[in-house]
């Protein structure tokens, strides 16, 4: 396992904290009563962030295929020290929208994507174990950053603890050029594609035309959709749920470690019997999940519902990154990750919205959970017989 390359791809997915909604969130009455925003203005400038920058993720990702890797992410890590600094000292309500933009897309998008694309392009027999590992980043920044950014705001003020955000972002853009400086850095077949005889990519408009990436996409929906509205409207769910919140929020870390522990254990059968096989059943402790909170009504029943939710991102991360591989090759894998990260943006910020409605409608937390049980269910059906497997392009029907 090429300890350079997966020091490099745990450090990118850690600095994508600063670009995550765990981080960006612990400004949010800061900056609300800068700006004097109600809940619902930073919730709208904050879609409007994320839904630009999953748009222009799509266009930049792909360049990581053609462009040297050093300078990519020194453009990406860059990138991220500017919009640091820029949260820092945004002088307006309009300008936070382009602070979000800026931080959603050189953080939350293509730190990640960088990561992920490098590990799975200098990994082959290990890629599942070097992915969960490489994810365990995520999981650290949501460790360390909330008390620290709480304890940072309230000594040294806001702008000032973005600007110590971009301090640390030099530190971790020059550690990052200096683990991957000897590498070879541009997109070449892998080892699984040479020892098989697989020498043909695919290009993005082939994959969008593929029937089998389309039976992906209800699944693909599912995860970020469900998860992200659940946590974004988890303090109604917790008073639906008749817990205390701050019980409630206590399963955040039940969560967490559920994330970590069942990566871990994904990547070892991903490299035994790999994503193909194991991503039609990716879904299935989003399925048991709400069941959790409909049926279980005992103290402390929602660390259940919490440790499957983890188990699910968790399973899903590594097995996902590993398919794309699997099924398409290397060659185009930043244009193909960069669009399949974009649509799950879109999906993440598409959840909360129907939630949302759906309570102000009046159907309550029953009809919502079912509903995601529902939907999980269905997707899961629809690529229950398919065969996740490489082939030829001009071998798969339209």
């Amino acid at each position: 396992m090429p300890w350079r390359i997966l020091s490099f791809g745990m450090l990118l997915s850690f600095s994508s904290s600063f670009g995550q909604t765990h981080f960006i969130s612990l400004f949010n009455e800061s900056f609300r009563h800068a700006f004097d925003l109600s809940h619902g203005d930073i919730g709208l400038l904050y879609a409007c962030g994320t839904l630009a920058s999953a748009a222009t993720l799509v266009w930049v990702g792909r360049w990581i295929d053609w462009m040297d890797l050093r300078r990519y992410t020194a453009l990406v890590m860059t990138g991220l020290v500017l919009a640091c600094l820029a949260a820092s000292a945004v002088p307006s309500a309009v300008a936070l929208a382009g602070v979000f933009f800026l931080l959603r897309l050189f953080g939350q998008g293509l730190s990640g994507h960088v990561a992920v694309t490098t590990v799975s392009r200098h990994t082959d027999t290990v890629r599942g174990r070097a992915l969960s590992i490489t994810g365990m980043g995520y999981s650290l920044g949501e460790v360390v950053f909330p008390a620290l950014v709480v304890a940072a705001i309230a000594t040294v003020g806001w702008r000032s603890t973005w600007g110590l955000a971009a301090l640390l972002q030099v530190g971790i853009l020059a550690l990052g050029l200096l683990l991957i400086w000897p590498a070879r850095t541009r997109a070449v077949p892998d080892g699984l594609q040479q020892r098989a005889g697989l020498q043909q990519s695919w290009p993005l408009r082939m994959v969008l035309r593929d029937w089998r990436y389309r039976s992906l996409l209800p699944m693909m929906l599912a995860q970020p959709c469900i998860v992200t509205a659940l946590f974004f409207h988890q303090q109604s769910l917790a008073a639906h749920q008749a817990v205390p919140f701050l019980f409630w929020a206590s399963g955040v870390a039940v969560y967490s470690v559920s994330v970590v522990l069942v990566s871990l254990g994904t990547g070892v059968l991903v490299d035994r019997y790999s994503g193909g096989a194991l991503v039609r059943f990716g879904l299935l402790p989003l399925i048991v999940s709400p069941l959790v909170l409909l049926g279980l009504d005992v103290p402390g029943g929602h660390y259940g519902y919490f440790a499957l939710m983890g188990a699910c991102v968790g399973f899903m991360s590594p097995t996902l990154s590993s398919l794309w591989v699997e099924l398409y090759g290397t060659a185009h894998l930043g244009a193909v990750r960069s669009f399949n990260h974009a649509f799950m943006v879109f999906s993440s910020a598409l959840g909360p919205v129907v939630f949302g409605a759906v309570l102000d409608a009046g159907w309550g937390w029953s009809a919502l959970l079912w509903g995601s049980v529902l939907y999980c269910a269905f997707a899961s059906l629809v690529m229950w017989r398919v065969r996740f497997e490489y082939r030829p392009p001009e071998e798969v029907r339209p």
